[in-house]
């Protein structure tokens, strides 16, 4: 199975420009055979805490039904990221659209502490099932958490979701706590990462891939807007660009 982390430049609080690129990368990855695409951390938003809390929204939102129909016209299973709100509380969330199946909801669980101020911690990590490997998602800080990485392995994931928005010396830390991780946990990792302005920095792109033997195997540049990934059949590198 063909899985990809996409990345591309969010416009803070822009939420029809946003999708409108949601829909290029996905519309890409469908003629690429993909089967799983998933994107940065709240990229329909842009990485805004701030503006987090008037953009919230559900994923039942009516701005968000575009991507069930992708979903189902194409299966495909598509990854967002959103401001999710729930009982008057905002979570950083991945909404997984799914084929002809009722969306699959994950929320970070782990925050950092600059976060707190604008979001409640999720309390549950999900597995997604595609073809024979089992995936788990993890948003940006959590990613580099050796409790929340182990506790994919341990569930039984094959491959490691990381949905970010990270700056040059986050990415660094990413890169050898990845290598490391990967080849002890016979993980597959896949990074997306947004670029551009996030909030008070400035994320670095270089969305990249490391298989279970921590080789970095593939990358996308700093500012380009395209797909990385892995077929988790062959273990062949993906990266298509925009």
């Amino acid at each position: 199975m063909k899985i990809c982390g996409a990345q591309f430049q969010p416009k803070a609080g822009d939420i029809e420009n946003n999708i409108a690129k949601h829909i290029a990368l996905t519309e890409l990855a469908v003629s690429k055979s993909v089967d799983l695409i998933f994107f940065p951390e709240l990229s329909i938003t842009g990485y805004e805490p701030t503006l987090a809390d008037s953009l919230s929204m559900t994923a039942e939102d009516e701005q968000l039904s575009v991507f069930q129909k992708l979903s189902d016209c194409h299966n495909i299973i598509i990854g967002i990221g959103i401001p999710l709100r729930k009982n008057a509380k905002v979570y950083i969330t991945l909404v997984f659209f799914r084929p002809n199946e009722k969306p699959l909801v994950y929320s970070k669980q782990i925050l950092h502490e600059d976060e707190y101020p604008y979001f409640h911690s999720g309390e549950e990590q999900i597995l997604i099932k595609l073809g024979t490997a089992m995936l788990a998602p993890a948003i940006c800080y959590e990613s580099l958490q050796e409790i929340h990485t182990k506790q994919a392995a341990n569930q039984g994931a094959e491959v490691y979701l990381a949905s970010v928005a990270k700056h040059s010396a986050g990415l660094s830390k990413a890169d050898q706590y990845y290598s490391e991780v990967s080849k002890n946990l016979n993980l597959n990792i896949i990074l997306s990462n947004s670029y551009g302005s996030c909030d008070n920095f400035m994320a670095e792109g270089s969305s990249a891939v490391w298989n279970n033997k921590g080789e970095k195997t593939v990358n996308l540049g700093k500012s380009e807007d395209g797909l990385v990934g892995i077929n988790t059949q062959t273990q062949e590198c993906l990266i298509f660009k925009l």
